[in-house]
């Protein structure tokens, strides 16, 4: 699954207001706005698995305990800690912590026992509060001079955190069941007076200084035992929040845009390993934005959470080149009738690659000269359709041929489509073009939903238009032989077909209504001839619904070949044997499946 970072979305009734990993990666905790309850996703699916009531006032910080056991969850308006057994559900007693302060950050002791909280307020110096978490009640309260870098962990019976001064960076630690005053651990050099920005995050082991700096808004990370400098950026517009993996090994940045910036570490350094960009790009990025293994990483929308995968290659450059693509639209997919063909495009653009899909490689690459908005192959002949014509062009006869290249002058034969509609210039991103298997027949239509035209056919060796068929709501489909096209009815289980019939008097191709309405099976591209069928959940199944494969959110089903205009983004999928096609308009690529013979 290396070729989708994302792994998971889920949409929420409101916003979320915090999030917290468990300790083995395997549980996401999440407190949302308005609900007043606290759920317990997986980390995997994101599935809901179990929920908890509490008072409905605001949340300032979610954390689990060290082994795993129980989450708490702290409410800053009324001072409260609340405590889950998280296999029972039971509520332990609450903790008042006496004072209606914000909780940046929290740690548990190894044994569980022991909580330290580090208090913020606008108009208060931080404070380290350590509790008794069996009793319920405050042990001491340590004042923290500096400015500290908004987080403390644990570090054996002590609690640790640190404090940036113009010179300096200084790690402190106190005990948690200790009343002396926090002590110097270690104090690390800052190279540079200016480096000193009010935005700092320190990661413990190794030890790493990150800060946003100047007025072009730096992102800088360091090397604090060594005083090297990791990363030097300026890439990131208007940089926020920062976030270490639990290694250090990763680090990424939230921009205002949105998206997030990723960088993986190497022996000279920090280097960007990919950038994300959430479904919803109104988002709050949370402190604990990666899992405890660095493995996975979230992202918070304004009602949505979505799940990353961090340890995957970064995704590889599109192999269909599109020089002149007007749209960054959906693909265009065709393959060949039991061969080992397939041919893409970008839907506007005007190249098309033809892949081998026995190898892997790319057979050939033409340059239509034209916009296209449909292709096929068949045989050895690949079909373009763009600009009101259909153009053709032969593959190289040895098999062996890879990487070839070809453009107009190379084609065998170009046909001019009668009456064409719609013309190149006023192609839309709702217009639907398609090619028969067979690369006999074309058939076109303007703005499928919302407003509708009759598709017209037409015979692909002469140009002439046969007809045209009554729209329905799913874009119509040819049987293999080609002798008959169907519709299908989504919202009435029906369908209508017509036969392709040549009048023996007028040597004339016509459309013929037929009176059944019972259509062939396993004729739609995007359904699977050996009764395959991808759920609305993800998953893939076989004939006899045993689970192959389980897609991430954004290659789930949608209304098959509509495009979605209210999103601004569309998932196709195409059907040819055993091989199924996934494409979606926001990607670089077509992703294509092979599903082998049980």
């Amino acid at each position: 699954m290396s070729w989708d970072p994302s792994i998971a979305t889920i949409k929420c009734s409101d916003s979320i207001e915090f999030l917290a990993w468990s300790p083995c990666s395997r549980f996401i905790a999440i407190s949302i706005l308005s609900e007043g309850k606290t759920h317990l996703l997986d980390a995997v699916t994101l599935q809901r698995l179990k929920s908890f009531e509490s008072p409905r006032f605001s949340v300032d910080l979610l954390a689990f305990s060290p082994e795993g056991r129980s989450l708490i969850r702290f409410n800053y308006d009324l001072g409260v800690i609340t405590s889950w057994d998280l296999q029972t559900g039971v509520r332990a007693d609450n903790i008042l912590t006496g004072e209606p302060l914000r909780a940046p950050s929290i740690t548990h002791s190894g044994c569980g026992t022991m909580l330290g909280v580090l208090f913020k307020d606008e108009d208060k110096a931080p404070t380290i509060n350590t509790y008794n978490m069996i009793s319920g009640t405050l042990m001491f309260r340590h004042p923290v001079e500096g400015t500290d870098t908004g987080s403390i962990w644990r570090h054996g019976d002590c609690v640790r955190f640190t404090t940036v001064r113009p010179e300096s960076t200084t790690v402190w630690e106190v005990g948690f069941s200790s009343q002396l005053p926090p002590t110097e651990v270690e104090t690390f050099p800052t190279l540079n007076d200016s480096y000193l920005s009010n935005q700092s995050l320190f990661h413990p082991a190794p030890p790493r200084l990150a800060s946003i700096t100047g007025p072009e808004k730096t992102l800088l990370v360091w090397d604090a035992r060594y005083s090297k400098l990791l990363l030097n950026s300026t890439g990131v517009e208007d940089p926020r929040q920062m976030s270490f993996s639990s290694d250090g090994h990763f680090f990424a940045c939230e921009a205002q845009s949105g998206e997030i910036h990723l960088w993986k570490e190497s022996p000279t350094g920090y280097i960007l390993h990919r950038k994300l960009l959430p479904s919803d790009t109104h988002m709050s990025f949370p402190k604990n934005f990666f899992s405890p293994n660095g493995q996975s990483m979230v992202t918070i929308g304004r009602k949505d959470l979505q799940l990353w995968r961090t340890t995957d290659s970064p995704s590889s450059t599109s192999s269909v080149p599109a020089r002149y693509c007007r749209s960054a639209g959906r693909f265009v997919v065709g393959f060949s009738q039991g061969g080992p063909l397939a041919v893409a495009a970008r839907f506007g653009c005007d190249t098309a690659t033809v892949l081998d899909l026995k190898s892997g490689a790319t057979r050939l690459t033409v340059d239509a000269g034209a916009v296209i908005c449909a292709v096929g192959v068949a045989a050895n002949t690949i079909a373009v359709v763009g600009d009101g014509m259909i153009i053709t062009w032969n593959l190289p006869t040895d098999g062996h041929v890879l990487g070839a290249r070809a453009d107009r002058s190379h084609s065998v034969r170009t046909t001019r489509l009668d009456l064409w509609e719609p013309s190149g210039s006023q192609l839309q991103e709702d217009d639907f073009v398609f090619i028969s298997p067979g690369l006999n027949y074309v058939v076109a239509g303007r703005s499928l939903f919302p407003s509708r035209t009759c598709p017209s056919i037409y015979d692909a060796s002469t140009g002439m238009l046969i007809g045209q068929i009554e729209s329905w709501d799913t874009l119509p489909w040819f049987t293999l032989d080609e002798r008959e096209l169907w519709y299908s009815d989504s919202t009435f289980p029906t369908h209508k077909g017509w036969a392709i019939v040549r009048n023996s008097e007028s040597n004339v191709t016509e459309l013929e209504p037929l009176d059944q309405t019972v259509a062939p099976s396993g004729c739609p591209p995007w359904e699977s001839s050996h009764g395959y069928q991808v759920r609305d959940d993800g998953w893939v199944l076989n004939s006899t619904g045993k689970r192959l494969l389980w897609l991430p959110p954004r290659w789930r089903p949608e209304a098959e070949g509509v495009w979605d205009d209210e999103l601004g983004e569309g998932v196709n999928k195409a059907w040819s044997g055993m091989f199924l096609a996934l494409s979606h308009s926001g990607l670089p690529e077509v992703v294509i499946l092979e599903f082998l013979v049980e």
